[in-house]
């Protein structure tokens, strides 16, 4: 679960989460979009907070929020932030696919593949786009 209000372990939690935002944010400009990306904590008061990825491009998309009930490595945050961040844009956009595999026009997904955050194209058994942070 998510540390405590303002213990160390918190802040250390948030600060994986800003890292991981930074990098996906080149993602989104180098998908020529030029909205604000950032990360809103809601403490509900229940066990663990809310953490949620946002886009805001005139408008702000709604998400699901990142899951704060499993332990966070580098990687497991980038996939968290783009899948989270992803949703939020596609909320604004509605009806449009972010971001979109070059190769196949489809969809692209957040994963964990090789030990790595990349971005994963679904098509004819699936392939690797990009890494996370490092949009084509």
């Amino acid at each position: 679960p998510l540390p405590a209000p303002r213990s160390k372990e918190r802040t250390s939690y948030m600060d994986v989460l800003e890292r991981a935002l930074r990098v996906v944010e080149a993602d989104v400009r180098a998908t020529g979009l030029d909205g604000s990306v950032d990360l809103i904590l809601y403490d509900w008061g229940g066990p663990a907070p809310s953490v949620y990825a946002v886009y805001c491009g005139g408008g702000s998309g709604s998400t699901v929020g990142i899951d704060s009930g499993q332990p966070l490595d580098p990687v497991r945050a980038l996939v968290a932030v783009a899948d989270d961040l992803q949703n939020s844009i596609m909320h604004i956009y509605w009806g449009t696919v972010w971001p979109v595999c070059p190769a196949h026009n489809l969809g692209a997904h957040a994963r964990r593949h090789t030990k790595a955050a990349v971005w994963w194209c679904n098509h004819d058994g699936g392939h690797v786009i990009a890494a996370i942070g490092q949009w084509i």
